[in-house]
């Protein structure tokens, strides 16, 4: 089974073009399974650690009119609004915003389902003050005129 945060060695696997609304990247290829495709993990040590890029504010007001690519965003909290459910496809979800800061730009980030709870175990622990947020595979919108990221 192959799990996030793990690396794997994969071969006889197809390369097409990603055609998806909603992409993971910006480049327009995708790795398709294929009959006879093998994965094996690896040391992770191989991967370097600043693999993960963040946007700064240049590039996040950019690509507000492009909802189908998925960023990194980054930012320090400046605060966090009250939790509300919401009907996502259907089903009721909880759902939190927070105000974010990059070198003096200010945007909304909302956090839905799990990512809540994993927000709310670290303020319940005290450790709101001066923290950074960095979230992977954000999708860029418009809320009310504002530049926000959907999580």
């Amino acid at each position: 089974m192959v799990k996030e945060d793990r690396v794997y060695v994969m071969i006889n696997f197809r390369v097409s073009h990603d055609n998806s609304r909603i992409k993971t990247s910006c480049h327009n290829f995708k790795l398709e399974f294929v009959e006879g495709t093998r994965i094996r993990p690896v040391d992770g040590s191989l991967v370097p650690i600043d693999a993960y890029v963040f946007n700064g504010p240049t590039e996040f007001l950019g690509l507000c009119h492009q909802d189908e690519i998925m960023i990194g965003v980054i930012g320090m909290l400046d605060a966090i609004d009250e939790e509300k459910d919401v009907v996502v496809d259907g089903k009721v979800v909880t759902m939190i915003s927070l105000d974010l800061d990059h070198d003096g730009t200010k945007f909304k980030c909302f956090l839905y389902g799990r990512f809540v709870e994993q927000l709310n175990h670290f303020v319940s622990n005290g450790r709101s003050d001066n923290s950074c947020v960095g979230i992977l595979f954000a999708r860029v919108q418009m809320w009310n005129g504002i530049p926000s990221a959907l999580c």
